[in-house]
């Protein structure tokens, strides 16, 4: 059904919103499009379940037209043998991107614990013989924790939400997950307010392998964890490590940028970008 993208995508040109509502439902009655291959811009694919809100961005545009600056950085640092860890890879956009750019001596781990997500990583990385996918919500400590799953999917978080659906997941170390890993040379958190937590749960990694970290960092989530940015600098600084914002505008090539933005770079001393 490869018309249903571009036909959505020439009509949605006419009528912009209100087209998620109408995929989720048709979805649900028609079991192709729980499965649906979009085509992306870079000539690659991904595979979607339009039943879920998170999935669409995808359909629309064919990229994430909010992470020009990821879109830059991967090719920047990732090359042929090089170790790739997307913690809260989602449905493996990015997965995918860093799969290529890593070449067959190179590896990605991706990580994601969210049902959907990780049901769909795993189609979409099915292909690609060097990523390991785990299917654990990266945390401070081993355990378990509830995972609140909310109707957005890539919103779904260890953050209490009584109007989400709780779960159990299994929670686990970065320096756990990594521990067989010969080199980690970048290290991607996108995990809806819980980076600080990730990076102070692999420390141990941090100090072995230094790598580069690009993180999200939304104030209204650290508000509201009781964290600030500053917290990460106190604790990656001292490792060696200086911060800069990431670029994300569209017609502007420089990885880094002046301007606080919702993605943040630490990179060790001694390598430039």
């Amino acid at each position: 059904m490869p018309f249903v993208q571009t036909t959505v995508q020439g009509l949605r040109r006419i009528a912009p919103r209100g087209w998620s509502p109408v995929l989720s439902g048709l979805a649900r009655l028609c079991g192709p499009l729980q499965r649906y291959k979009a085509k992306l811009d870079n000539a690659d694919h991904i595979y979607l379940d339009l039943r879920e809100y998170m999935c669409h961005i995808y359909l629309y545009n064919g990229r994430l037209p909010h992470e020009e600056g990821t879109e830059r950085l991967l090719p920047a640092i990732l090359t042929e043998g090089a170790t790739f860890v997307d913690v809260g890879a989602n449905l493996g956009y990015f997965t995918r991107i860093a799969s290529r750019l890593v070449g067959p001596s190179g590896s990605v781990i991706a990580v994601e614990p969210a049902p959907a997500a990780y049901r769909l990583l795993r189609l979409n990385s099915a292909d690609l013989e060097n990523v390991t996918v785990v299917n654990k919500a990266p945390a401070e400590k081993q355990g378990t924790a509830n995972f609140y799953v909310r109707k957005k999917g890539d919103m779904s978080s260890l953050s209490g939400d009584s109007s989400a659906d709780a779960i159990v997941v299994e929670i686990s170390t970065l320096d756990h997950v990594l521990a067989g890993c010969r080199k980690v040379d970048l290290i991607k958190i996108d995990v809806e307010g819980f980076e600080l937590g990730v990076i102070k749960g692999g420390l141990e990694t941090i100090k072995k392998h230094r790598p580069i970290i690009y993180f999200e960092f939304i104030e209204e989530f650290a508000e509201r964890l009781g964290f600030a940015f500053a917290d990460f600098a106190s604790v990656l600084v001292p490792l060696g490590y200086r911060l800069s914002w990431i670029n994300n505008a569209r017609n502007d090539d420089r990885i880094l940028g002046e301007e606080a933005t919702t993605y943040a770079v630490a990179i060790p001393d001694g390598i430039r970008l």
